[in-house]
């Protein structure tokens, strides 16, 4: 919801991670899931159906901890090309007569 609130009251027309975002969050996975079950060889749609593979597409956590990373999301970890034609990520302000 703050996600969505951000991108429409200041204009901003996609959220782009870093790359060190993107970097660091494959590596977050990869050190948690061998410790749960998910880390047992065998095979299931989340390593593609062949033991042993990397697994993919689970969150890193239970749906508790989902929900808590959820509620503050880390706004330093993304850049925000802005919509509107002068490119000022001010523009939101408005005319400062609110």
């Amino acid at each position: 919801v703050k996600g969505l609130r951000k991108g429409s009251t200041q204009a901003i027309r996609m959220t782009v991670p870093t790359e060190e975002a993107v970097r660091d969050y494959p590596a977050y996975c990869e050190s948690y899931l061998p410790r749960t079950v998910m880390g047992l060889h065998c095979s299931s749609w989340c390593n593609g159906g062949m033991e042993g593979e990397r697994i993919c597409g689970l969150w890193p956590g239970s749906a508790a901890h989902a929900d808590v990373v959820r509620r503050e999301p880390r706004w330093e970890d993304s850049s925000y090309p802005h919509c509107n034609e002068q490119g000022n990520r001010l523009v939101y302000f408005g005319n400062g007569w609110s």
